[in-house]
């Protein structure tokens, strides 16, 4: 790592630690936000930390938002961050599937609802177990995530194509209607990155066997195989067909390069060769394309991968592509320039709400950088349908700790 590039990771450091302690944590230490009884989280609430209690609550979003208290501990070290987080460990272990797995959705007094559940719902209420691992060093959590690692690659997901089922009901044999007929990308995308990647990278070094390694070849290539096309992650093979369909942005697209690039660091520590080196190489000039001065980064696409049209500024987008921009900036410095426009954007828009005592961040603004109404429980997403996760990992991964 470079001396410019050292400085910058200290600036950072302080700075994402800042934002967290003010900006993330008081939203999510608000008493309603802790649920009653503490881990029993609202998934629906407005920007003020009000719950919708007449709403369902995703199992998914409890994994995030126990996740966030976990994380925000390993590096505050602040022993109620620990508690609220075991607390939503404890609640996790009522949802869990007798077929595989877990629910998706319960009503507020934790009454299991039989709706359909996804691969993404999946990994996102296990993955929590990584970080409890993490802080804990509890080795149940640890095999908790192998065996489900073993339930989603060879289970009831999975087709005899090599492809994966996009939603099934609770028995897990039941197909349920679902956004497309064949894989959704986010199913692959957060198998490798919330999941597979992070249990490579905590597991000690003996229980990584060839098998596990090949887990990872397998999901990478798939990944490769399915999804990318013309520079970003998206064809017509298996994915939606239109330039309107979701989860093509650049958002996504930076995210499944992040995980190519952590995956080769991992397989380079294991001494085997790198996979899919050309693809990776890419990713430089699509940031670079995506830079803008105003905003920090256009996050939709025009017509390819290195044409993009300006609307609203999504804040998801926004840290994925941060995140992942900071991990290729070590290996292509030109990216460091970009990198700051972006990091400043982030401070400098009005994506965090200060004119809340709670702080909190904002899904979204408009195009010329203005507040779009985030007051309802269903619309104020970046607080609540995508809850803490995406936040707290932001800061994890700028400050060196994801």
């Amino acid at each position: 790592m470079n001396v410019e590039m050292s400085m910058f990771m200290q600036d950072v450091r302080s700075r994402m630690l800042r934002h967290l302690e003010e900006d993330i944590l008081p939203y999510w230490l608000l008493p309603t936000m802790l649920g009653d009884p503490i881990g029993n989280f609202p998934t629906y609430a407005d920007q003020s930390g009000v719950p919708d209690e007449s709403k369902q609550r995703y199992v998914r979003m409890h994994g995030r938002q126990t996740y966030a208290y976990l994380a925000a501990f390993s590096v505050l070290k602040r022993k109620e961050l620990l508690d609220y987080g075991m607390a939503g460990i404890d609640r996790l272990e009522k949802y869990e599937n007798p077929n595989g797995g877990y629910y998706s959705q319960v009503k507020s007094n934790g009454e299991i609802l039989q709706t359909p559940i996804t691969i993404q719902d999946q990994c996102y209420s296990v993955f929590p177990y990584i970080m409890a691992y993490r802080v804990t060093g509890e080795s149940l959590c640890l095999d908790k995530i192998w065996r489900f690692i073993e339930f989603i690659d060879h289970g009831p997901y999975s087709r005899d194509d090599g492809t994966y089922v996009d939603s099934l009901y609770p028995d897990l044999q039941t197909e349920a209607p679902f956004e497309t007929e064949t894989m959704n990308i986010v199913s692959v995308i957060d198998f490798l990155n919330l999941i597979l990647i992070p249990a490579l990278r905590v597991s000690p070094s003996e229980a990584i066997t060839d098998e596990r390694r090949m887990h990872l070849v397998k999901w990478t290539d798939m990944l490769v195989r399915d999804f990318w096309g013309d520079g970003i992650f998206w064809n017509e093979r298996c994915n939606r067909t239109n330039w309107q369909a979701k989860h093509v942005d650049l958002g996504h697209t930076s995210k499944s390069y992040g995980i190519l690039f952590k995956a080769n660091e991992l397989m380079s520590s294991w001494g085997m060769l790198p996979r899919h080196e050309e693809i990776i190489s890419r990713y430089p000039e699509i940031a670079m394309a995506a830079s803008d001065d105003k905003v920090g980064w256009l996050t939709d696409f025009d017509v390819s991968a290195t044409t993009f049209r300006e609307g609203d500024l999504s804040w998801w987008r926004h840290i994925l592509i941060n995140q992942t921009v900071f991990r290729y900036a070590q290996r292509w410095p030109e990216l460091l320039g970009p990198l700051r426009k972006g990091i400043e954007a982030w401070f400098s828009c009005d994506f965090v709400d200060r004119a809340r005592p709670c702080r909190g961040i904002r899904e979204g603004l408009g195009p010329m950088g203005l507040v779009l109404s985030d007051d309802d429980a269903v619309a104020c997403k970046a607080n609540c349908w995508k809850n803490a996760y995406h936040e707290v990992d932001h800061v994890l991964t700028l400050i060196g700790e994801a």
